[in-house]
C-alpha cells in the first residue's frame, strides 16, 4: 500500500545531532550545500576546499515552501557564525562563492550554537503597535501632481511611524537650433529632501540611537528606489537631491553609495547630491540595498545579545526586509 504523503521522492534528510546545534532549518540548508559541494557541480577548488556560486536559487527551489527571505537569512547567519565560508573573485563581482567550514563542524568540543529564530513568538507588545506592523505594508508611495513641472511624492512606513513628502521639480535642459527650434538635451529631477517624521519612530525604540539609525536607513533606501522610479518615468537622466542644515545629516547611506561606486559629489558641504539616472544606476542600488539589509539584519543579530531594545524589537515582528 502506497501513499502520495510518503516518501517516493529524495527526502530531505538532516542528522538529529546537527538539528540541536544549529536549528532544524539552518541544518537542512546545510546539508542542501554539502550535497552540492559533494557532487563537485560547477565547484571550484580554492584554497583547499570546493566552493560553489550563489547557493540562494538552488536553495529556494529545494526549499519552495519557505520564504526566500528567511533562507538567505539563515544563510547569512551561518556565514557569520564561520560554519559558511564565503568569497568573490573580486570586489566589484556579484557572484559568491561559498564552501563550509568542515574544521569548525568537526571540532572535538563543540560549542552549543545558539540562533535567534527566523520568526519570534509575540510577548508584551503594545495592542497599537502590534497592529500596525503586522497589518500594514511597509512602504508605501503616492505621487501627486501639482503643477506642469512639480510633484510632491508622499511615503510612508507605517509599521516603524515614519513618513515625509518629497518635493520634485522637474527641469529640462534645452539647446536653441535656430530659427525658433528647440531640442531638449537633458532633463533632470529635482528633489528637496523633506524633513522626515520620526518622533514616533523614536517613541518605539525608546531612543535607541542604533536601532533607529538602521530602521531610518532602511526607510530612505527605499525612498531613494521609488524616486529612481520617478526619474525613469519622466525619462529624466539624472536626479539632483538638495538638503538643507541638519537633513544634510540624513543623507549618509546616500553618500555611502557614492562613495562605493566612485561617484563624484556636487558640492563639497555635502547638502547637494547629483546621481544618474539611468538603468545602470538602478541596478547599483538594488545590489546597495540588498548588501545593506543582510549587513543590518547582521547587526541586528549582534546588538541582540547585549540590547534590550533591539530584542523587543526582533520579538515584535518579522525582521524588517526591502528585497
Amino acid at each position: 500500500m502506497t501513499t502520495a504523503l510518503l516518501i517516493d521522492e529524495q527526502p530531505i534528510q538532516v542528522l538529529p545531532t546537527l538539528a540541536r546545534e544549529v536549528g532544524f532549518m539552518e541544518a537542512a540548508i546545510l546539508q542542501e550545500i554539502h550535497y552540492c559541494l559533494q557532487s563537485r557541480l560547477h565547484a571550484h577548488f580554492k584554497e583547499g576546499r570546493y566552493w560553489i556560486p550563489n547557493v540562494s536559487n538552488q536553495l529556494c527551489q529545494r526549499f519552495f515552501f519557505w520564504e526566500a527571505d528567511d533562507i538567505l537569512y539563515m544563510v547569512a547567519q551561518l556565514e557569520q557564525l564561520g560554519i559558511l565560508s564565503a568569497s568573490q573573485e573580486h570586489p566589484s563581482s556579484k557572484v559568491r562563492y561559498y564552501a563550509i567550514n568542515y574544521e569548525l563542524l568537526n571540532t572535538k568540543e563543540p560549542t552549543p550554537i545558539k540562533l535567534v529564530p527566523i520568526k519570534p513568538f509575540m510577548e508584551e507588545i503594545p495592542s497599537a503597535a502590534n497592529e500596525n506592523m503586522n497589518t500594514k505594508p511597509s512602504f508605501r508611495t503616492e505621487v501627486h501632481r501639482k503643477g506642469p513641472h512639480l510633484y510632491a511624492m508622499i511615503a510612508e512606513d507605517p509599521r516603524h511611524f515614519l513618513a515625509c513628502e518629497v518635493t520634485l521639480e522637474i527641469h529640462e535642459n534645452k539647446i536653441e537650433l535656430g530659427e525658433g527650434w528647440e531640442e531638449v538635451e537633458s532633463i533632470e529631477v529635482f528633489c528637496h529632501f523633506p524633513r522626515i517624521n520620526d518622533e514616533q519612530l523614536k517613541e518605539f525604540v525608546w531612543q535607541d540611537a542604533a536601532l533607529y539609525s538602521m530602521l531610518m536607513a532602511m526607510f530612505q533606501m527605499q525612498l531613494m528606489e521609488h524616486l529612481l522610479l520617478f526619474c525613469a518615468t519622466h525619462h529624466a537622466t539624472n536626479l539632483v537631491i538638495f538638503a538643507e542644515g541638519t537633513q544634510a545629516e540624513k543623507l549618509e547611506i546616500y553618500w555611502d553609495f557614492l562613495a562605493l561606486h566612485h561617484l563624484t559629489p556636487t558640492t563639497e558641504e555635502k547638502t547637494e547630491i547629483a546621481i544618474p539616472a539611468n538603468r545602470k544606476t538602478f541596478d547599483k542600488w538594488v545590489d546597495f540595498m540588498y548588501d545593506t539589509v543582510i549587513r543590518i539584519r547582521q547587526d541586528l543579530w549582534e546588538e541582540q545579545k547585549r540590547n534590550p531594545v533591539v530584542q523587543h524589537y526582533l520579538k515584535s515582528q518579522d525582521l524588517p526586509g526591502f528585497i
